[in-house]
């Protein structure tokens, strides 16, 4: 029989939590300020309904997708948590 190869614990934990992740539904993601850039772990398109290759990967093209009437308030919900280091 085989033996699977062993899996150190960091990978582990990180599997599980991707795993943990999608069963739930959500997207986690990492926004570089500095770059503007967007790292969504999870299949963005997959799960919010768009075609494959229109997943957002800066922050601006997910600013185009929240609607007219609630972006003063996304955007000043942002600015505090990035004031508050979150």
């Amino acid at each position: 029989m085989a033996r699977r190869p062993r899996i150190k614990p960091a990978e582990w934990d990180a599997e599980r939590l991707r795993l943990a992740h999608q069963a739930a539904g959500h997207l986690p993601f990492d926004w570089d300020l500095q770059t503007n850039r967007v790292a969504w772990l999870g299949d963005l398109d997959a799960t919010l309904g768009f075609s494959d290759g229109l997943a957002m990967a800066d922050a601006q093209s997910w600013q185009e997708q929240v609607a007219p009437d609630d972006r003063p308030q996304r955007g000043l919900a942002l600015a505090q948590q990035i004031e508050a280091g979150c």
